[in-house]
């Protein structure tokens, strides 16, 4: 397999969801952020900010994203 997602937290920086293949997603709410050829995050300012079922709903599209190598 591979991974689609995972959580990244640095530095005092937001933690984010990370979601490999993410370039290739529709994102009719704009949670998407980057510009990487391949990578998009979800920066999570707040834990009351997550929208729980776009979330997951960007994450299974994630798994069906294309692959990289």
């Amino acid at each position: 397999g591979r991974i689609a997602a995972n959580f990244y937290s640095y530095r005092g920086r937001p933690p984010t969801v990370r979601l490999f293949g993410g370039a290739f997603l529709k994102d009719p709410k704009g949670l998407l952020r980057g510009n990487g050829k391949y990578v998009r995050h979800i920066r999570i300012e707040k834990i009351s900010d997550i929208d729980e079922e776009s979330l997951a709903t960007m994450i299974r599209k994630a798994v069906r994203a294309p692959s990289y190598k």
